[in-house]
C-alpha cells in the first residue's frame, strides 16, 4: 500500500487511523461547503523533530539509544518510504495558510517533504548523530502500514509558496538536541 497522490485523488485508508483522519477532515470541509466558514484541511506527511510524541519512531529510537534498549522494528518496514518532514517546515506551511483564508477554503492541501527516506536511512541518521549503534528487535509486521508515503506538494507549492528545505540528518539533530534538553 502506498500513499503518493495528489490531493484530488480519493483516498482509500488501510487502518482505522486513516479512517479517523478522512472523517475529520471531511466533517472540517462540510462547514465551507455550508458555507459556514472558511476551512481547508492539510494532510501532514511523516512529521519529525521536537516534542514529537514519545510512541513515534525518532523519539522512540532516541530513548532506546540513551536507555541501552531495544528499538522494535516492525518486519520489513526498515525498507518503508516516508517524507520524513521537520515540524518546522511543517509549520512554515500552516502559517502560510494565515492572509491566504480565501484562495485555500474549501481545499485539501499536502505538508510534507518530496525527498524519500527509508526507515533505515532514519535509523542510520540518528546513529551517526549520536555516534552510536541502536539495537534493533524485530517484531511481526503492522496491519494496515503502508509501504510508502511520499507528500505530493504541488498544490501548496502552487497555492502557498510552500518550499520545505530541512534535511532529515537537520531534522534528527534537532530532534536529538531537544531530547537530550528535556528528558536526560
Amino acid at each position: 500500500m502506498e500513499a503518493t497522490f495528489p490531493e484530488t485523488t480519493a483516498v482509500k485508508p488501510a487502518s482505522h487511523y486513516g479512517v479517523t483522519k478522512l472523517a475529520a477532515e471531511q466533517l472540517v470541509l462540510q462547514k465551507s461547503r455550508e458555507k459556514l466558514m472558511t476551512t481547508c484541511s492539510l494532510r501532514l506527511y511523516s512529521v519529525i523533530g521536537p516534542r514529537e510524541r514519545p510512541e513515534k519512531m525518532y523519539t522512540k529510537l532516541i530513548s532506546c539509544a540513551f536507555q541501552n534498549k531495544s528499538f522494535p522494528l516492525f518486519e520489513g518496514s526498515d525498507k518503508h518510504l516516508r517524507s520524513f518532514t521537520y515540524v518546522g517546515d511543517i509549520v512554515d506551511g500552516v502559517v502560510s495558510v494565515i492572509n491566504n483564508e480565501e484562495k485555500v477554503d474549501g481545499e485539501v492541501i499536502n505538508l510534507g517533504t518530496e525527498v524519500e527516506h527509508t526507515t533505515q536511512d532514519g535509523i542510520d541518521a540518528v546513529e551517526e548523530v549520536l555516534g552510536k549503534k541502536i539495537d534493533i528487535a524485530i517484531v511481526p509486521k503492522r496491519a494496515g502500514d503502508q509501504s510508502r508515503t511520499k507528500a505530493n506538494i504541488t498544490k501548496a507549492r502552487s497555492l502557498l509558496n510552500y518550499n520545505p528545505q530541512t534535511t532529515l540528518l537537520e531534522s534528527v539533530t534537532h530532534q536529538i538536541n531537544w531530547y537530550k534538553k528535556y528528558f536526560l
